[in-house]
């Protein structure tokens, strides 16, 4: 017994301090690399080592595990935040960095809108990649909020990473779908329409249907039309899509009024980055999250506690 623990404390000295391989380790003790193997094993369950990794200050590794875990996503980043006032700052911050970390050359990024993805335009910086295209993903409005003009947020990702910006040149939502329809036939809009479907990459922001929502003071939906969306349990929406808490989406809503990527084309982005934080988001968020739309998430803490506490 003794001779065993001499045994297991050797390979892990060889393991962890020599960087030995398993298979080296193998040999210098005339031993299989299975037994290695299970042996370095034993060394976590029996106590002989423990890893104990490095936890940065306002770090949110665990919360961000069970988030991923929870909903399937294949990242969770949380920012922190002192106050919800800090919110939109921080993820702004938190959104262009992990931009930033995912360019490479020739790669085509579809924007969307918010207060939050201006905020991340405001934070991006030239990455010295090769044709850099960003995509508007839904129509424009008649604002003078630059956080609610897709073609200006277009701008600013494309200005800030030295890519070039294709713009939807048509409103986000019209009167009727024989009209959505007729625009989407010319030439302009339908040279963008399959733009979206090369995307790489798409940073979208997740948009809730109070009576202080951007969709509601836009004046994109009449109190009538978001009284039959609540009546159908809405939540949220991604790019005009309206879904419920329970990630369904909604079939008779405002898609079929709006001009952008579909609902398909949504689904089929491979890496789809939602941004979104504040308590009054809190149902939207989870509603998207479980529409499978969703690839990554980036949210601030006081927001995934509550997410968190909700699931």
């Amino acid at each position: 017994m003794l001779e065993d623990k001499r045994e297991l404390i050797k390979i892990a000295h060889y393991y962890y301090k020599d960087g030995l391989t398993q298979q080296e380790i193998a040999q210098k003790l005339s031993i299989s690399r299975q037994k290695v193997n299970r042996s370095i094993k034993r060394l976590h369950e029996e106590g002989i080592v423990k890893i104990e990794i490095m936890k940065l200050e306002d770090s949110f590794e665990e919360l961000e595990s069970a988030l991923e875990k929870k909903f399937n996503l294949r990242r969770v980043i949380v920012a922190h935040a002192d106050s919800k006032e800090d919110i939109t700052r921080q993820l702004g911050v938190a959104g262009a960095e992990f931009l930033m970390s995912q360019l490479n050359d020739d790669v085509k990024i579809g924007v969307s809108w918010g207060k939050t993805l201006h905020e991340v335009g405001a934070n991006l910086r030239n990455g010295q990649k090769g044709n850099v295209e960003v995509i508007q993903l839904v129509g424009g409005v008649n604002s003078n909020i630059a956080a609610d003009m897709t073609n200006e947020i277009t701008r600013q990702f494309a200005s800030s990473l030295g890519g070039v910006p294709h713009y939807i040149y048509a409103p986000a939502i019209v009167k009727s779908r024989e009209l959505k329809e007729s625009i989407l036939q010319e030439d302009s809009i339908r040279v963008v329409m399959e733009e979206i479907d090369h995307c790489d990459i798409a940073f979208v922001g997740i948009g809730e249907l109070s009576s202080v929502s951007t969709i509601y003071e836009q004046k994109y939906l009449d109190s009538d039309y978001l009284n039959y969306l609540h009546g159908n349990n809405a939540v949220g929406d991604i790019c005009l899509h309206v879904f419920d808490k329970t990630g369904n989406f909604i079939e008779e809503n405002v898609e079929h009024f709006s001009i952008g990527l579909d609902r398909a084309q949504l689904l089929n982005i491979p890496n789809v980055v939602a941004i979104a934080g504040g308590a009054e988001k809190v149902n939207a968020i989870i509603g998207a999250l479980r529409t499978g739309a969703v690839d990554v998430l980036i949210t601030d803490s006081i927001t995934a506690h509550m997410i968190s506490s909700e699931i």
